[in-house]
């Protein structure tokens, strides 16, 4: 359930942040000069954290476990939301990690092409 639930966060945080859908929705929220907002649109770290607190939300409501509730027994809803926030937020941060690290290799090769074909 947990690697599921980090990789569906991961996915809608990804596609939000970095997907070209929606970067005409970041472009225009930076013209509109609403910088809170287009921070939460362009941060992966701030936009998982709210992920997290939406999904975990939904996930209470239709009475299915959620990260936290699987290995902790709190009753508070409003705690477990938020520390499915933070455990979204800090997982997605992880896997954003761990891809920048995969692909810089590639990201680095590519670039020493580009320079030996000049």
């Amino acid at each position: 359930m947990v690697f599921f639930y980090v990789l569906l966060c991961y996915g809608i945080t990804n596609i939000v942040v970095y997907g070209s859908i929606f970067k005409p929705f970041r472009d225009l929220l930076q013209k509109l000069r609403l910088g809170l907002l287009y921070d939460l649109f362009s941060c992966p770290i701030c936009f998982s954290t709210w992920v997290g607190f939406i999904l975990s939300y939904v996930l209470l409501i239709t009475n299915n476990p959620t990260p936290v509730t699987e290995f902790f027994s709190f009753e508070n809803v409003y705690l477990i939301v938020f520390l499915n926030g933070c455990f979204t937020s800090g997982t997605v941060w992880l896997v954003n990690v761990i891809e920048n690290w995969l692909t810089k290799d590639k990201e680095d090769e590519d670039k020493e092409d580009e320079v030996d074909e000049e």
